[in-house]
């Protein structure tokens, strides 16, 4: 029971993951979900190193997990940097939820992290918000929320809330279409690829290609 009780938290944040997540949401009467990202992450990470990727990590759940608290709400991490609030309508509700919502990500971008370097760190959230009333199986809430968060990242919104609009067949039948013909023409060699050279100014000498 305990090894049981242990697959169900992340290692790192020791928050529940999407384990803990599922159990949760299958309990609720009318959940309301929001999926949350740090905007360009691997990029920070990369940056800065895997260690403060982790202390970013740690800095963003400690706040969630305080503000959540306080809101009668749970937060989970299901992978890397993507977290999932999960509140049962209620204090937070339809009516409020955005505002609740909007909040929460201007309060933490606010916040800063490891201000001993020489620069204060700081980054941005973008999310996606989805709802009871979306579907009757509450799992698929939680994949609703990321696409709706997809979508206001490319639009570079704090947020949207999900509706069926943004669930298009015909764009998902087009890109199941052109994998399929990337994957053939990959494995019959029927990609030509073009190089131009990036000139050392220095130099003068050629220090890479670009494809």
């Amino acid at each position: 029971k305990e090894k049981l009780a242990r697959q169900k938290i992340d290692f790192l944040t020791k928050m529940p993951n999407k384990s803990g997540f599922l159990d949760d949401i299958n309990q609720m009467n009318r959940p309301i979900v929001f999926y949350l990202n740090i905007d360009d992450f691997m990029s920070l990470n990369d940056f800065y190193g895997n260690k403060l990727g982790d202390r970013v990590l740690l800095h963003l759940a400690n706040i969630l997990r305080d503000i959540t608290n306080k809101n009668r709400c749970k937060i989970y991490r299901l992978y890397n940097d993507e977290f999932v609030i999960l509140c049962e309508d209620g204090k937070i509700n339809m009516s409020n939820c955005q505002e609740f919502f909007l909040k929460l990500i201007n309060d933490i971008e606010a916040s800063t992290i490891d201000c001993n370097a020489p620069e204060c760190i700081s980054f941005t959230l973008s999310g996606g918000v989805s709802y009871y009333g979306l579907d009757e199986n509450y799992e698929n809430l939680s994949i609703y929320a990321s696409m709706a968060r997809n979508i206001a990242k490319s639009e570079r919104k704090k947020f949207i809330l999900y509706n069926h609009d943004m669930q298009r067949e015909e764009d998902y039948a087009k890109n199941i279409d052109w994998i399929i013909q990337i994957k053939k023409a990959i494995s019959d060699n029927r990609f030509l690829p073009y190089f131009q050279p990036i000139i050392d100014n220095t130099t003068g000498k050629i220090a890479k290609y670009e494809a």
